[in-house]
């Protein structure tokens, strides 16, 4: 999108110039003839410039890297070409930069197009055919999705009378991870991540246990595929593979439940408590899937970038696997997960659990560990015990991580850790790692 501002070679200063070469024509005067040529002159070199300023200007952004960890720092390149003959005196770049990104080089300034937004500024001049590029460096402080953009040009001609204006509707995104510690640091056993639950006993499958015939999930053996049941589904669209599900003597298989409700009003918020759970069910993800366990993952919440057009919505579901890509996958969940709660945390955990035997709920013997922030005394935190409970009864392991001011008082029957307050997390925030 292009617009033209300034006015000040319109009709009327036109006349003006034609005006004055009568004048100086009728008193035959050389010094009137001379000035009225230089105005036109400059008049034409401005509507020439103001016209073609922004035509064929490239304007580019490069991040180093699309994905960060925590506290991980990469390159902002900014590539500004003028791919015609004719100079651009001046041109002002006004890229819009996202808010919890720390800029390490360069300064910021306001958005021209977005009111309270913040916009890295780039003021240049360019010769014909010249390639302007600045690097910045940028550093990840907090996890998210971040995007970048889009960009407003505008240029202009070398007496400040007339500029042109140009929108570069690109954007481009910056994922940064949670920050991941190791999970002593949260106070758990090393080596088992929810203490004596999720034991290293191997997944026996027996054949004489054969439940149902499910859609195949990575991680799924091959062994165990239902040929038929995946040919018949070929006759429709999309096709889809299918394998046979069998009970289990055990289960090595986890599934991490994060309540993003961190006060009683369930549209308050306390940053720090929903950070801090964020933190530690990425922990335990890593060293589950690094000890050979399936992860899976839910949250009461959708993906925030569902506010610039994309991303998921309901609650976050991510199947259990151990597959390479998985903690790819369980990360990036957690990077963009929204601060907004869609429903109560047991809820969800009833939904779950009422379809405990399907593709759509929990594995058999599956342990869940929910991560909570919300009050102890509030009633979310009581009703989440109980949906814990009545999961432990379908004969799933529980266990119940807490952040708060204060360690909640949990049922005897339920195993629960408390990692702290907000001093806490900030110490966990600001630990370095090798």
């Amino acid at each position: 999108m292009a617009g033209t501002v300034g006015a000040m070679t319109g009709t009327l200063w036109w006349w003006l110039l034609a005006g004055l070469f009568v004048v100086s024509a009728l008193r035959h005067s050389t010094s009137l003839f001379l000035l009225a040529l230089l105005l036109s002159a400059a008049s034409l070199a401005s509507l020439l410039w103001s016209r073609y300023a922004l035509a064929q200007v490239q304007f580019r952004r490069h991040l180093g890297q699309d994905r960060l960890a925590f506290a991980e720092e990469t390159d902002l390149v900014v590539d500004i070409y003028n791919a015609k003959p004719l100079p651009v005196p001046w041109l002002l770049a006004s890229d819009e930069y996202p808010e919890g990104l720390t800029l390490l080089t360069g300064k910021l300034g306001m958005s021209s197009e977005t009111a309270f937004r913040r916009a890295l500024i780039n003021l240049v001049s360019l010769r014909w055919y010249e390639r302007v590029r600045r690097t910045y460096r940028v550093r990840g402080d907090k996890r998210g999705v971040y995007q970048f953009g889009p960009a407003e040009l505008e240029a202009g001609d070398i007496f400040g009378l007339r500029r042109q204006r140009k929108t570069v509707a690109t954007t481009d995104t910056l994922l940064v991870y949670p920050k991941i510690v190791p999970i002593e640091e949260l106070g758990l056993p090393a080596a088992r991540p929810v203490g004596e639950l999720a034991t290293k006993t191997r997944l026996i499958e027996d054949p004489l246990r054969y439940l149902a015939v499910r859609p195949y999930r990575p991680g799924d053996s091959l062994r165990h595929i239902h040929w038929r049941a995946t040919a018949r589904s070929q006759k429709a669209w999309p096709a889809e593979l299918y394998t046979r599900s069998f009970e289990a003597s055990s289960s090595q298989v986890l599934e991490l439940l994060v309540d993003v409700q961190t006060a009683d009003n369930p549209y308050s918020i306390v940053p720090a408590y929903l950070e801090f759970i964020i933190s530690a069910a990425a922990s335990i993800a890593v060293a589950a899937l690094q000890d050979g366990y399936a992860v899976g993952l839910l949250a009461n919440a959708g993906a925030s970038s569902n506010a610039s057009g994309g991303g998921r919505y309901g609650p976050t579901v991510v199947p259990a696997g151990r597959s390479p890509a998985q903690a790819v996958t369980l990360l990036e969940a957690l990077a963009d997960l929204s601060n907004f709660r869609l429903l109560p945390a047991a809820q969800l955990l009833e939904r779950t659990g009422a379809h405990s035997t399907g593709h759509d709920g929990l594995p058999l013997g599956a342990t869940l560990l929910a991560l909570t922030a919300q009050p102890a005394n509030s009633e979310g935190f009581a009703q989440l015990q109980e949906a814990l409970l009545s999961l432990q009864d379908q004969g799933h392991p529980v266990a119940l991580l807490a952040a708060g001011d204060e360690a909640p008082t949990a049922s005897d029957q339920i195993p629960t850790y408390y990692l702290g307050g907000e001093d806490a997390w900030q110490k966990l925030a600001g630990l370095e790692l090798a």
